[in-house]
């Protein structure tokens, strides 16, 4: 029987050197204004103002909730979604949505 050399470990902070840094592997977001047109649970299509249909997911940590979207629905809010990915996809996930006061 052969002994076996120790295999050194690595320490946290060499660990943490060669892993990425988490803005390295951010998606990045596109910015649409418009209104919503339909919500179902957390997925709402929006109307942009020219004229496309998107169809998103709202995110777990979104600054909305589902509730929020409904009530912009009713109200035919004029707002701006932040999202990542690709609309009308799995992929397609809303961040942030800011209501754009006054504008129509």
């Amino acid at each position: 029987m052969t002994p076996t050399a120790a295999v050194p470990r690595k320490s946290g902070s060499e660990w943490s050197a060669k892993r990425p840094a988490k803005q390295a592997n951010r998606l990045p977001r596109h910015v649409r204004c418009g209104h919503i047109l339909l919500v179902q649970e957390g997925r709402f299509r929006l109307l942009t103002d020219g004229g496309q249909g998107l169809l998103l997911t709202l995110a777990h940590n979104a600054n909305v909730d589902a509730a929020d979207l409904q009530r912009f629905q009713r109200e035919r809010s004029q707002i701006e979604v932040h999202y990542t990915g690709e609309p009308n996809l799995v992929s397609g996930v809303a961040h942030e949505i800011r209501v754009l006061s006054g504008e129509r």
